[in-house]
């Protein structure tokens, strides 16, 4: 299995850089399956994973296929830690709102 590191931002923080670690074969996969979109970090020569979205510190990449078209792809399996944050935002933006609609409080002119 593939695990990706997050490197650094760019493109004024709208793409995510990331490593990708494995063994020989796995990285030998991601190459192949990644064709001429394969790329490598400049600083650390190690292969990247690119993505709009912020995916955490540490995140796992399954190979996956689209039923309907027959391509092979890597997705991101992620990680415990980033499901736990993302679900407190998620639950902190649907919490509700208490109205005090209750009459003695209520400034109503009669």
């Amino acid at each position: 299995m593939l695990t990706i590191n997050y490197l650094r931002t760019v493109k004024s923080g709208t793409l995510h850089v990331y490593a990708v670690n494995g063994t020989k074969s796995d990285l030998a996969s991601y190459e192949e399956t990644q064709g001429e979109y394969f790329r490598t970090d400049d600083k650390t020569g190690k292969p990247t994973y690119f993505s709009r979205k912020y995916l955490g510190t540490n995140a796992a990449l399954q190979l996956s296929e689209n039923q309907e078209t027959g391509e092979v792809y890597y997705q991101v399996i992620k990680s415990e830690e980033y499901m736990i944050k993302e679900q407190i935002i998620k639950d902190s933006l649907r919490s509700p709102v208490t109205v005090n609609a209750s009459k003695e409080n209520a400034n109503l002119e009669d």
